[in-house]
């Protein structure tokens, strides 16, 4: 793998890592929402909601974790002194 296809790589790498850390500050703020509700609003199609939704997120945040380690595989492949420019 050439250089600049590594950075790019890289790049790609380092957004994966900002989006996985805003979907979980998202999730995190979600969940404490949640955990506020009042006990009265435990049971309501809006509270079931939510936990579908922090359910989706959590999904999500797998993916992105997913796709990050697809992408450290060829970048940690290949050792930078084989590079080709």
């Amino acid at each position: 793998m050439n250089k600049d296809r590594r950075k790019r790589l890289e790049e790609i790498n380092r957004k994966l890592a900002e989006l996985q850390n805003e979907v979980s500050q998202i999730i995190m703020e979600e969940q404490a929402a949640y955990n506020n509700l009042p006990t009265a609003l435990l049971a309501s199609d809006h509270s079931k909601e939510m936990q579908k939704d922090i359910d989706r997120l959590n999904w999500m945040f797998d993916y992105i974790y997913d796709a990050q380690r697809t992408f450290v595989t060829p970048l940690t492949f290949y050792p930078q002194t084989a590079c080709v420019s």
